[in-house]
Order: structure tokens, then C-alpha cells, then sequence
């Protein structure tokens, strides 16, 4: 399964650059993707008496002050329009990039966002940031993003209120912003595949 951006970019008439980071594999996912770290997930997810989190801020360091000027130095970019996307844990590390760098990542999605992962520690980020340079912010979530719940793991309605609660804070920073509750929303690539056109019809078209 995967989101096909290659095949949307080849038959849509957008002039974007599309830069793919490969996810670390398992658990590491969860370190890099993570802002802060969690001592209490891992048993949950896991089940193992683990911290999980706390790379995040590397992991968005790394991009913002290399990997993006590498990229802008080889290719026929605008240096000053850069987006970013990413679902699950990598919805949740977008909406963290935008908050500590809203002068570079001016237009951001998050799609079925695993924000519970760092609930409070984000919220009161985003209390704290001025985000007067993000210029659009896309959220959805799934109502059907748990297909086989876990003892003590994340359900369909923590999904919703941890993303119901960003947007309320969100909304009053951010002037451009779209929430949308998927009604048949699952949480796969399938789905969010499904979604990628409209999400970047919204982040870079006309409408609002």
C-alpha cells in the first residue's frame, strides 16, 4: 500500500516537488516522530515497559536547517513555499514542524493524527507559538481509525477529541484552517491515498 504521490503528480498539472522521507522501521518510528517523549505508551502499544518519543525535535531540526537547504540548493524550488504532510505520528510531527518553524513550513496537513501520543505537551505548544506565518492547515481524522482495538490503546473516540481538541486551539491562530471528520475514514495508506488530492487542492489552490 502506499499514498501513489508519484502517479497524482504525473497526471495532475501541479508544478510541486515532492521530497519523500523514508520512516524509520518499527518502534523507531515512534522515537523520531515523537516530539516529547511518552514513559507510559509503550506498555499499551507494545507491551513493553518502554519510553517511546523524544527524537522529534532532531528529526525537524534535521530537516529544516539541511535537508531543506540541500533541497532548495539542487532544485527549482521556492524556497519560501514549503509544505508539509504526513499522517498518524507524521501528522502529529507536522503540526509540531509548523509550530517551531511557522516562518518555513507555511503549509501544513496532518491526516488521521495520532496527537494523543503527546496530547498536553503539544496543546501547550501550540498555546505558546505564533503561527501568523502558516498560511494554510489542513486536519482530518478518521471515525473508523481503530479496526481492532488494543487493551488500553487508542480507540475511535480518543482519535477524535485529541484532534477535535488541536483544531479548537489551531483555529484561533491559524486564519486558513480545515478540519474534516472522514466518516468512513480508516487508518491506512488506502485511505489517505484516497484523500491526497484534495488535501493538496487545498493547501495550494484557490479556495479556502
Amino acid at each position: 500500500m502506499s499514498w501513489r504521490v508519484g502517479e497524482y503528480l504525473d497526471a495532475s498539472k501541479r508544478d510541486l516537488i515532492v521530497v519523500a522521507l523514508d520512516s524509520a522501521p518499527g518502534e523507531k518510528r515512534l522515537d523520531e516522530y515523537g516530539p516529547w517523549e511518552n514513559p507510559y505508551i509503550g506498555d499499551s502499544l507494545l507491551g513493553r515497559d518502554i519510553v517511546l518519543g523524544g527524537e522529534g525535535s532532531a528529526y525537524i531540526e534535521y530537516i529544516a536547517q539541511e535537508l531543506k537547504p540541500k533541497i532548495d540548493a539542487d532544485y527549482r524550488t521556492i524556497p519560501q513555499e514549503t509544505a508539509m504532510m504526513g499522517s498518524s505520528m507524521g501528522g502529529l510531527i507536522s503540526v509540531y514542524a509548523a509550530c517551531v518553524y511557522p516562518e518555513i513550513f507555511k503549509r501544513v496537513a496532518s491526516l488521521s493524527s495520532a496527537f494523543w501520543f503527546n496530547q498536553t505537551e503539544l496543546e501547550q505548544l501550540i498555546e505558546a507559538s505564533d503561527l501568523k506565518g502558516v498560511e494554510r492547515l489542513y486536519l482530518d481524522v478518521g471515525a473508523k481509525e481503530v479496526e481492532e482495538p488494543m487493551e488500553n490503546g487508542p480507540t475511535n473516540e480518543m482519535y477524535r477529541e485529541s484532534s477535535e481538541r488541536v483544531y479548537n486551539l489551531l483555529k484561533d491562530k491559524v486564519e486558513h484552517i480545515r478540519f474534516e471528520v472522514i466518516e468512513e475514514g480508516v487508518h491506512n495508506e488506502l485511505a489517505w491515498r484516497e484523500r491526497f488530492p484534495m488535501v493538496v487542492s487545498y493547501l495550494f489552490g484557490e479556495e479556502l
